[in-house]
């Protein structure tokens, strides 16, 4: 994808990772985008569009649970209570 490219050229751009979550939010991959967002998230904390994508985003795995009783949402809480874990590796050691 552009934006895992994008990635490696500038790995600390929030927009780039709020872009890389919409288009998995948008393949129904909500998992990887509420992490993509989380990482634009934590680089830039008062975007707004990234605040209304996790918002939707969370909206969107608690209608697919209750459609396939299926639970992302119990991995996505561990992510708030871990920033570095919402953040990922990547920006560890890169900061």
């Amino acid at each position: 994808m552009l934006y895992e490219k994008c990635l490696t050229i500038n790995p600390k751009n929030a927009s780039t990772y709020t872009s890389l979550g919409f288009a998995h939010h948008l393949k129904g991959e909500f998992r990887t985008a509420l992490n993509c967002y989380h990482k634009a998230h934590f680089l830039k904390h008062e975007d707004q569009l990234t605040e209304e994508l996790i918002q939707r985003a969370l909206h969107d795995v608690n209608e697919y649970a209750n459609i396939t009783g299926a639970s992302l949402f119990r991995d996505h809480q561990q992510s708030l209570d871990d920033p570095m874990l919402a953040a990922g590796s990547s920006l560890q050691s890169n900061s």
